[in-house]
């Protein structure tokens, strides 16, 4: 036997990584990073090596469409004081996370507050970042949709009113553009335009409207404000 040969069977191995040389050692470790679990086994005449996920740290499409990563169910029997726990524990809050949130009893109004995973008591303000909510806003059984801006939890709107849309019949001052009515303001029953179909039937049951300008027809997936 001549200097530098090896013998075969001493154990010795040449390990590489993607067609590339990691070492030659003795042992092979197989270690994972975050969200990866490695399971290993003898079977008696080879080594098995399973990867899987971490479903503890990454979300799969059961979970995605179970809703469970985000779901924050109140039990805090308190309208101003709200208290709710994750699945998984939340760890902090952080800027721009998202939450279902189902609150278990209707809002009191005024200065609300949202406590997750004992965290710490948040205040609760509408999308404006600022008013607080009433107790049409924050109804029991009914799902919310909350985001943390870093400081507050935000209601996400749920009509066009939440964010400051017209909510009165009369001349607005929001352009709407129809030939000689250009740049004029507009009354919200025009706001949108040609989507809008006032009723003129009269009847119930029966409907009757008039759009501006006059479809040709009906297709799929056309949409009207009635």
């Amino acid at each position: 036997m001549r200097r530098g040969e090896r013998l075969v069977g001493q154990g010795v191995q040449t390990i590489q990584s993607n067609g590339v040389t990691v070492g030659t050692q003795a042992t092979t470790n197989f270690s994972t990073g975050p969200g990866l679990l490695s399971l290993t086994s003898d079977t008696g005449s080879a080594i098995d090596v399973l990867w899987a996920l971490d479903t503890a740290v990454n979300q799969t499409q059961p979970g995605e469409q179970s809703g469970a990563a985000l779901w924050c169910d109140s039990n805090s029997a308190s309208g101003t004081a709200y208290a709710c726990s994750m699945t998984p524990t939340a760890g902090a809050y952080t800027t721009g996370m998202t939450l279902h949130w189902r609150p278990d009893v209707t809002a009191t109004g005024g200065p609300t507050t949202l406590n997750i995973d004992t965290l710490g008591a948040t205040p609760v303000k509408l999308a404006d970042g600022t008013s607080d909510p009433t107790p049409s806003d924050i109804v029991a059984g009914r799902l919310c949709d909350i985001w943390f801006d870093g400081v507050e939890f935000r209601l996400a709107p749920t009509t066009a009113a939440a964010v400051g849309a017209v909510s009165d019949t009369r001349v607005n001052g929001i352009l709407y553009r129809s030939a000689p009515a250009w740049g004029r303001p507009r009354p919200r029953t025009k706001m949108s335009g040609p989507f809008f179909c006032q009723d003129t039937a009269n009847t119930a049951g029966a409907y009757a409207c008039n759009l501006t300008p006059a479809i040709g027809g009906v297709r799929q997936r056309d949409h009207l404000l009635v």
